[in-house]
């Protein structure tokens, strides 16, 4: 373990009392996994609960912290609780689900009822209301009315028809209010939290330490808010000094969120040498969207060797294929069980925009950019991904997928959102808050090497210097 910084002493001195919330806003690289560990060590007889935001985490964490330290994740507390009752039913809601059992008039209200569900489940409330409707303006039907005859259509262990989400035995638990048995909690990436997580942290008797970073949430489409900022508590620290990398990564990271989110907290270098220029020849590939690293695929999988963090099926390449045969007229030979139900190119295109579902937006942009050429294209894409990743020349991935990772070289591409227009930086206001954060994880991913697209170039040149 690393000598400790002064900030990461300062946390592992405070004690916290009954119905205390202690908050450490962490940046990136800079040790919290370590802290809480140092945390934990110090106080052997106290049980602490660390709850990881994913089942990896969770597995990483347990090999590294004491004995007195039970690593969970939020929903392998629920699932212990409520879940195991759903285990036949356990899956992903979709719209086809809800057109189906409600016999609506089309996948669009079937989807917007789905939406009002989810927003419940993500939120701290109780009861579905109206304040859970998307897109109030295009309301037709009693989405409310509606969206809580499936609810009880989920909650019916029997009722095959409509699945249990894993977010919904998880929004049982929070409902039911239970008390952990532990003495301490400790919450890592606490900035992806959602309402219901929150939810049931603010009723727990004991203390509760959070750790997390705002600049890194990106998860607002599962529901996620700025945890950081919601959360009360009556202790907190910084920790600002990052191991990952020198002040050259650091200094361009602060510079994006002091530019366009008006933070004053500076990213620390203190790990390093690490150098702002061109990648060598073997390096992490950084886009914002799967659609990126599709027309990544296309220009270089001729002569590069190209591991798909994930796995290939990351970019959905039979889902391209599926849109691609109904782009093509052959909506019949589809696979996608939501898929299927659009018979239409038309019928699709019109479904993802009134939806917003920018996912499948994206997706649909490959098939009319590539056309006929898509099966070609997505049958030498899986022929010539790389399965083992030290034997390919660049790892391909989202900067989703990418989030608590690290590599020794990142190159990033084009596809982020531009901070620059006519040789000037970008009014804050017009960009989205988590469009920056995702740069931010983006540019904080590299130790050694980082590679900036064009636009974050400009940027560069024109970003504010530390002690400006």
């Amino acid at each position: 373990m690393k000598q400790l910084t002064e900030e990461q002493l300062f946390i592992i001195q405070q004690e916290v009392k009954q119905q205390q919330r202690f908050k450490i806003t962490a940046f990136a690289g800079t040790g919290k996994t370590s802290t809480l560990i140092s945390y934990a060590l110090n106080r052997p007889n106290k049980q602490f609960l660390y709850l990881a935001f994913n089942k990896s985490m969770q597995l990483q964490a347990a090999k590294r912290f004491p004995s007195n330290v039970v690593c969970k994740t939020i929903h392998s507390l629920a699932w212990m609780r409520n879940g195991h009752q759903f285990k036949d039913k356990i899956g992903s809601l979709k719209p086809y689900h809800i057109f189906d059992f409600l016999d609506l008039p089309n996948l669009i209200e079937a989807r917007f009822v789905l939406d009002t569900i989810l927003n419940f489940i993500f939120s701290e409330d109780k009861k579905i209301k109206k304040k859970h409707i998307p897109f109030i303006k295009k309301i037709k039907l009693d989405y409310v009315d509606l969206a809580k005859r499936v609810w009880n259509a989920m909650l019916d262990p029997m009722n095959k028809a409509i699945p249990m989400e894993h977010d919904g035995y998880l929004k049982l638990f929070q409902i039911e209010n239970e008390q952990l048995p532990y003495d301490i909690i400790l919450l890592d990436e606490a900035q992806d939290s959602n309402p219901v997580t929150l939810g049931i942290l603010k009723n727990q008797k004991c203390p509760v330490i959070m750790v997390g970073d705002s600049h890194q949430q990106l998860y607002s489409f599962r529901g996620a808010i700025n945890a950081m900022d919601e959360f009360e508590a009556e202790l907190q620290a910084n920790l600002t000094g990052s191991f990952r990398f020198d002040h050259n990564i650091a200094n361009l990271a602060t510079a994006l969120v002091s530019q366009f989110k008006d933070e004053d907290r500076l990213l620390r270098g203190l790990g390093g040498p690490s150098k702002i220029g061109k990648t060598g020849q073997r390096f992490a590939l950084l886009s914002r969207t799967n659609a990126g690293l599709f027309d990544l695929a296309v220009e270089w999988h001729k002569t590069k060797k190209i591991h798909y963090l994930g796995g290939v099926d990351q970019i959905k390449p039979e889902m391209i294929l599926d849109i691609w045969k109904i782009w093509h007229g052959d909506a019949k030979m589809v696979q996608d069980s939501f898929l299927k139900r659009f018979r239409h190119f038309s019928e699709l295109n019109e479904y993802a925009k009134d939806t917003e579902d920018r996912e499948l937006q994206s997706r649909i942009s490959i098939v009319e950019k590539y056309r006929y050429e898509i099966p070609m294209l997505v049958n030498k894409i899986r022929m010539r991904a790389i399965d083992i990743p030290k034997e390919a020349d660049v790892l391909f991935t989202t900067v989703h997928k990418a989030k608590g990772l690290e590599f020794n070289e990142v190159k990033l591409h084009s596809d982020f959102t531009e901070l620059t227009v006519d040789q000037t930086l970008k009014d804050p206001s017009k960009i989205e808050p988590e469009e920056i954060n995702i740069l931010y994880v983006a540019v904080t991913r590299a130790k050694k090497k980082l590679e900036l697209n064009e636009d974050l170039e400009f940027f560069k040149k024109l970003m504010p210097k530390p002690s400006e």
